[in-house]
């Protein structure tokens, strides 16, 4: 979010990010609101609690779809009768 949290510069381009890393060194005002606003959104955005839920609800919608199926596993290949003996 453009002059919220932080700045944009174009891609590739280091005179823009020259610029706008000026821009908010030579603007006491700008870095401050930015630093405020991009720890707000930070905090609200990746916190434990919401990064638990978030993970809680993959599990639950995983369950949701699970479906049991029993297997049978075939790990080696049937003996030669010779060697059953």
């Amino acid at each position: 979010m453009h002059e919220e949290t932080g700045l944009k510069f174009e891609p590739g381009n280091p005179k823009s990010l020259a610029d706008a890393m000026l821009r908010v060194l030579s603007d006491d005002d700008l870095a401050s609101r930015i630093t405020s606003d991009a720890m707000a959104y930070m905090g609200d955005t990746y916190n434990w609690d919401r990064i638990a839920r978030s993970t809680l609800d993959v599990y639950r919608q995983a369950e949701r779809g699970y479906e049991y199926r029993p297997r049978t596993l075939n790990l080696c290949p049937p003996l030669p009768d010779e060697a059953t003996g």
